[in-house]
């Protein structure tokens, strides 16, 4: 009773106003660096989330007006400043990568009584652990948990690349929506290596799903330390077991108490088990060095077979694995074979481009959607450039550069050329930023085009459909399922 008072007392009341915007209806958490509100925005009407950075051990609520941030000792303005300053400029990198899949996105930062607060968008759902003990006992395949999972892996990608860590993964830190979506809830807390010594930073994470440099003074965090965690909730997901804490499988022993997933039955091939089993390595060294690649190497719809004849005896993941490998190889050979005899014609018909542009858009025209995907993320810049509108250098608002290809007449049309009467088919194809290709169709019914996602996880694409009547759809398209 004693320490729920004392958090009481560190926390804003309720009906205060921040900003005069952001009305605090409750406490959401505290993890011993930040307090986490919901609020409502009066401007809006609508409910967000806002961290306010309170690190514990060096601050405390002012008794008078319950609102200021004070410091317990002056002596530590210097390192507060510090974690104010990392904060904004966290902030102000997530704000840029808005929106995030997957993520409670960072919407605003601001700074209030001697302190900053972090405006988040606010998650309704269930979470990750009240949603796993609904189910009753039973434990998810890594085919549905990688599904669950994937827009947050995806959405970690872009924060690495901006050089950023999350840092912070764990069964509590993600809640599942009505769409059976998993979302990442929070802010990466603003520590510093020259907080290590006063902060008590096991507060701040749990010790069954962070790596060992999130405990030593001096740990280098990066994209493997995220790996780390989000293989931990993969494993307590199909394994129904927590990983080890770190401590445990450093023992002066040199005894690993983690048992794989293969080992505890999970659903899964002995290969993907291997890959988890990468992934929870102690050393960062020697885990993925990126969340891609650990997504690629765990390939979660290579093999869908029932838990039965996965289990039969280890040959099987091994000789579904040489098959794959063969597909591959003989689809990467065709692939070769097709952009080379198309780079070929275009340098030949460098003059007018009929052939090359023909050869091109009727081939693409009819390739199912998967093989649109993975056409179009194998060719070369020059292709690209030659057969596609890039929106980088197109000027602002002038339909006129944008180009289009008649599929009847054979010919290349500007935007405003492509109106005609009677039956016509036109096709466009657009790169944008982040590997994104759009190929778009007009007929005499309308337009309907695809959003094709050209960074390829495992053995699928993820592309979005929109009709001419409107309609949109997003889904994954694989070579075995795809059509045209």
């Amino acid at each position: 009773m004693e320490a729920n008072s004392q958090v009481k007392n560190q926390t804003m009341r309720q009906g205060e106003m921040l900003q005069d915007r952001y009305r605090i209806e409750r406490v959401l958490g505290a993890n011993g660096l930040s307090i986490t509100y919901e609020v409502t925005d009066t401007f809006r009407r609508k409910k967000m989330a806002i961290k306010e950075l309170f690190p514990k051990a060096i601050v405390q609520r002012n008794a008078d007006d319950r609102k200021r941030v004070d410091l317990i000792l002056l002596s530590n303005e210097a390192l507060f400043q510090k974690m104010c300053e990392n904060t904004i400029k966290k902030a102000k990198k997530m704000i840029k990568l808005y929106p995030l899949e997957g993520m409670s996105n960072v919407v605003h930062y601001f700074e209030e009584n001697r302190t900053v607060y972090i405006v988040m968008e606010f998650v309704e759902g269930i979470d990750f652990p009240t949603f796993i003990q609904k189910r009753g006992g039973l434990l998810l395949s890594l085919e549905k948990t990688v599904e669950m999972l994937e827009p947050m892996m995806r959405s970690l990608q872009k924060i690495h690349k901006a050089g950023l860590v999350y840092g912070k993964i764990s069964l509590n830190s993600i809640v599942i929506n009505e769409q059976r979506q998993a979302i990442l809830l929070g802010f990466g807390d603003p520590m510093e290596e020259a907080s290590h010594e006063i902060l008590d930073q096991n507060t701040a994470r749990e010790m069954n799903f962070a790596p060992v440099e999130q405990f030593v003074p001096g740990g280098a965090l990066g994209p493997a330390t995220d790996v780390y965690s989000v293989a931990a909730v993969i494993y307590y997901c199909i394994t129904g077991v927590k990983p080890p804490a770190f401590y445990e499988r450093v023992n002066g022993e040199h005894v690993d108490p983690m048992q794989s997933p293969w080992v505890c039955k999970a659903e899964c091939t002995q290969r993907q088990s291997d890959v988890l089993m990468k992934a929870l390595s102690v050393l960062s060294l020697d885990r993925y060095d990126s969340i891609k690649t650990f997504l690629n190497e765990l390939d979660a719809f290579a093999f869908e077979k029932a838990p039965d004849m996965i289990y039969i005896n280890d040959k099987m993941p091994r000789y579904a694995e040489q098959k794959r490998m063969e597909r591959f190889s003989t689809t990467s050979r065709s692939l070769l074979i097709l952009v080379t005899v198309v780079s070929v014609i275009v340098v030949l018909a460098a003059g007018t481009g009929y052939f090359a542009n023909r050869l091109f858009f009727t081939r693409l025209d009819q390739m199912s959607i998967y093989e649109k995907c993975e056409y179009l993320d194998n060719i070369s810049p020059f292709m690209r450039k030659h057969f596609s509108n890039d929106y980088e250098v197109l000027t602002e608002g002038d339909d006129s550069e944008i180009f289009w290809y008649d599929l009847t007449k054979y010919r290349r049309v500007s935007h405003t050329e492509r109106f005609q009467k009677g039956t016509y088919k036109f096709i466009k194809l657009d790169f944008r930023k982040d590997d994104i290709a759009y190929v778009t169709y007009e007929t005499n019914e309308g337009v309907e085009s695809y959003k094709c996602y050209l960074e390829k996880y495992g053995s699928y694409y993820i592309v979005e459909y929109t009709s001419a009547d409107g309609r949109h759809d997003k889904y994954k398209v694989r070579k075995e399922q795809s059509s045209k």
